[in-house]
């Protein structure tokens, strides 16, 4: 054994005689090792245990979902609990209960609707047909052929809708009227009504619409919209009266009450012709029940008709949202307190229809609610309703949303909701020839048909009732005329053009064809171009992809104008003008570089009065606003025409910058007021 070898035998027995812990405690740890350790330990003491971790998750997890599950139980009640699915072998399993079916509430009816909707005028009419001698020969047959089409159309509402007493009901809630009530005599409106039947015996009875998308039928075919389904219903019952019903569907989409309230004789010719009937549908546009609108437009219909003789005030169907209450007020104001349109008609059908909608199985009448008429037959959910029953064997989810023709949106009623609207009007008018038919008889419990006079503008109160703005006399004044020049379709009369001097490009091409490329910056450069917007061609290219565009008529054009165009110049036929507006077209989405005619900073265009710079007032009153712009000019000082049949207005583009076909321009209307005195 050499000397080298005894150290290391020395520490190899001193190393085996050590204890255990401290033979552990002499081994050598590395420094990092060391502080790896502690810090491992310190984070395992400091997290914590798993399974505290997936109580937390899961709590919160809980939470979220009742707070879902909430929401949607309030938003879609009957979606959610719908009746338990049977076991495989088609017994229900002891925890299975049967979910309790939907009822109707318990409707009770006025004494109104009692005594004089069209089902208790039938009943009347039953009592007095008891006596038979009442009715002889050709006049007992062309009575008896009136009840049994009425007949007819009672049993198929009530068909269609649930029932009499929740037709009944359904017209008592979703239709309005104004007139006086008493238990002694009928209410004023049906008798208002029943005159105007009486006095058109030999002559058409015409009914006029006007209004918003909504009335014109976006979404389905035109003759689908609910003035048509209403014509379609009443024709025969007219007939077997020996009268003629005709109805016009001039509504627009997307226009305000104003510039359309002044060219009621280019979209109605409610000054040349005699109508019975019109009707609004701005709600969408003028939102939150703002009246001003609807009242210059009711005044408006009065000036329009006051100026030609045997002329009295139509009736007037106003459709509207049922929270519109300043609307609702102003209606029975002008009925109830002046006695002008006092059978004046307010369609608000939510209230009434959302009941029905709520059924686990609706009458037929509801079904398919949300199913457009044009193709491909859309279903689009709308969250009016509280549940959509949808019946449609190409789809497996009634909450599918597959979009087809232009206007299949949330907003626009589907087929069902315009055929409901429909025969609710229907059922209306019918209420008023029963009652007409009625009064010819003595006998028949009826007092005989006295016909209130006709309005005159003392009935009318010299300011208007809803604003204290007295500088808008062309809006609210009801003895003067207004004429109308638009470029807007459906017109019968009174075009832009007629009145163009000079400064037009004029085209070959037909002007209704939208399928046309829209006119080059070299048209521009030259003039004025007769035209429609981008937004508005591509609409109308969307249309054309169907038969006849779906039928519709309606369309915006404009005549649109640059910088390097030029002057326009009109020749307004009259010498007697008390005040002028000019109207561009109203459009969605436009560049911000693009003319604006509400620009009080920097006007893009400057107007001469015979030969005068004149500065007019950009209108912003309610009602002839879209989409909060303003869309008018008012000119109200005009230079007199001593020697002249004529007035001459020239328009022409201020703004260097507007150089653009995107950013031009536009004119729509220019609309002007004799001054009558």
């Amino acid at each position: 054994m050499t000397t080298s070898d005894e150290p290391r035998r020395r520490r190899r027995r001193q190393k085996q005689q050590l204890p255990l812990h401290d033979e552990e405690e002499s081994k050598p740890v590395p420094r990092k090792k060391k502080e790896r350790r502690r810090r491992r330990r310190e984070e395992e003491e400091a997290e914590e245990p798993f399974w505290k971790l997936v109580l937390q998750v899961g709590f919160c997890l809980l939470i979220i979902l009742l707070i879902v599950m909430g929401l949607f139980r309030y938003l879609y009640p009957h979606e959610i609990a719908e009746e338990r699915e049977n076991d495989d072998d088609g017994i229900m399993s002891q925890q299975q209960v049967p979910m309790q079916e939907q009822q109707l509430p318990v409707w009770e009816l006025s004494e109104k609707s009692l005594k004089y909707d069209a089902y208790a005028l039938f009943e009347t009419f039953k009592k007095a047909d008891a006596n038979s001698w009442l009715w002889f020969g050709e006049k007992k047959n062309k009575k008896k052929e009136f009840w049994n089409l009425a007949q007819g159309l009672l049993d198929q509402f009530k068909a269609l809708y649930g029932g009499e007493t929740e037709v009944r009901a359904l017209l008592e809630r979703g239709l309005s009227t104004f007139g006086n009530v008493s238990s002694a005599t009928p209410p004023s409106d049906l008798v208002a009504t029943a005159c105007r039947f009486r006095n058109h015996q030999d002559l058409p009875f015409k009914i006029a619409f006007g209004g918003y998308s909504v009335t014109v039928g976006r979404g389905n075919y035109f003759h689908q919209s609910y003035p048509f389904v209403m014509q379609k219903i009443l024709e025969p019952i007219f007939h077997s009266l020996r009268m003629e019903l005709e109805v016009r569907n001039a509504a627009i989409g997307g226009v305000p009450s104003f510039p359309y309230g002044w060219c009621f004789e280019n979209f109605w010719q409610l000054a040349s012709e005699r109508i019975d009937v019109v009707s609004w549908d701005y709600s969408m546009n003028e939102a939150g029940g703002i009246s001003e609108g609807i009242e210059a437009y009711v005044r408006q219909i009065y000036a329009t008709t006051n100026h030609e003789e045997k002329k009295t005030m139509p009736l007037i169907i106003v459709k509207d949202t049922h929270l519109a209450k300043e609307r609702r007020n102003l209606l029975q104001t002008y009925a109830t307190k002046y006695e002008i349109a006092t059978d004046t008609v307010l369609i608000h059908s939510d209230p009434a229809i959302l009941p029905f909608l709520s059924l686990d199985e609706p009458p037929i009448g509801f079904q398919n609610w949300r199913k457009f008429g044009a193709p491909p037959g859309s279903i689009i959910k709308n969250s009016r309703y509280k549940k959509i029953i949808v019946h449609n064997p190409g789809a497996h989810d009634n909450n599918l949303s597959l979009k087809g023709a232009p206007g299949q949106e949330a907003h626009h009623p589907a087929m069902a909701e315009h055929t409901l609207l429909g025969w609710m009007l229907a059922m209306h008018f019918l209420a008023a020839l029963e009652y007409y038919v009625l009064s010819e008889v003595v006998e028949s419990s009826l007092p005989p048909l006295s016909c209130p006079p006709d309005i005159t503008s003392s009935n009318f109160p010299s300011r208007p009732v809803s604003t204290n703005d007295t500088t808008s006399s062309i809006l609210f004044d009801i003895n003067h005329r207004v004429h109308c020049r638009t470029s807007y379709e459906p017109i019968v009369s009174g075009r832009l053009t007629e009145i163009i001097k000079s400064g037009i490009v004029t085209s070959d091409e037909e002007e209704s064809t939208f399928s046309l490329p829209k006119m080059g910056l070299h048209e521009y450069n030259k003039g004025w171009v007769l035209d429609y917007s981008d937004s508005e061609r591509m609409a109308k290219r969307k249309l054309d992809r169907y038969d006849n565009g779906l039928g519709f008529v309606d369309s915006k054009q404009a005549l649109y104008g640059i910088y390097n165009s030029g002057p326009l110049e009109f020749q307004i036929p009259s010498a007697k003008v008390k005040s002028i507006v000019v109207c561009q077209v109203n459009e969605r989405q436009r560049p911000l570089e693009s003319c604006r005619l509400d620009n009080e900073n920097n006007p893009p265009m400057e107007y001469w009065i015979q030969g005068r710079n004149m500065t007019g007032t950009i209108m912003t009153q309610p009602g002839t606003l879209y989409l909060g712009h303003s869309l008018c000019v008012h000119f109200s000082r005009i230079p007199a025409v001593p020697k002249s049949i004529m007035m001459n207005l020239t328009i022409r583009i201020k703004d260097i910058h507007i150089r653009k076909k995107e950013w031009a321009c536009s004119i729509s209307h220019v609309i002007w007021e004799e001054d009558m005195s």
